[in-house]
């Protein structure tokens, strides 16, 4: 494992989605019950059968093949979308914001990469909770704004990558939380205070 593979692992999208779950945890003060499901739902869920198949050398950590891609970004997005049941119509708004961010720009990518193109998914596991977090008004999100050309910049050294599709991982999540935060804006409650 090579120093741009250890910076993919430590800054992974996996990694930003902890981050976006305990930061939007501040905004709206989750029950024990609330974090726990919010884990397994935006963390955990969506990893662990990667961890368990890359354990088994059946798929390789990264994921390269574009083919084999696919299914774990529609699991991804069935743990996701269980994640927005769970939350939607509570009281905790940027929670709703949250999941459905994830299940729109993870479905964007999903639809991209089973029919046309691999995209980064490091990129856009940045982005989107950076512009996410943004939104709701922490701090946090310009953070990892400013971590995202590190995350380009170890996905194209380790040449999981080309240049397109890292700005395609961009703009799909760019563009999908927008609208998720549209979808959700209306909702009183998703800003802090």
């Amino acid at each position: 494992m090579n120093r741009y593979d250890i910076v993919s692992l430590i800054l992974s999208p996996t990694i930003f989605a902890a981050v976006a779950l305990v930061d939007t945890t501040y905004a709206c003060v989750l029950s024990h019950l609330d974090f726990i499901v919010g884990v397994l739902t935006l963390v955990l869920g969506p990893v662990v059968p990667l961890i368990l198949l890359t354990l088994t050398r059946k798929v390789d950590p990264g994921v390269n093949e574009r083919e084999k891609r696919t299914p774990f970004l529609i699991l991804a997005i069935v743990f996701y979308f269980l994640g927005y049941i769970y939350f939607r119509g509570s009281i905790l708004k940027p929670m709703d914001f949250l999941m459905v961010s994830y299940v729109l720009v993870t479905s964007a990518v999903a639809i991209l990469n089973a029919f046309l193109m691999k995209v980064s998914i490091h990129v856009a596991g940045v982005i989107g909770p950076a512009i996410l977090l943004v939104l709701l008004g922490s701090l946090t999100g310009v953070l990892l704004l400013a971590l995202a050309p590190i995350v380009a910049w170890a996905r194209k050294s380790v040449g999981a990558h080309s240049a397109d599709q890292m700005a395609m991982g961009a703009l799909i999540a760019i563009a999908f939380t927008f609208l998720a935060f549209i979808m959700c804006r209306p909702a009183s409650g998703l800003l802090r205070p």
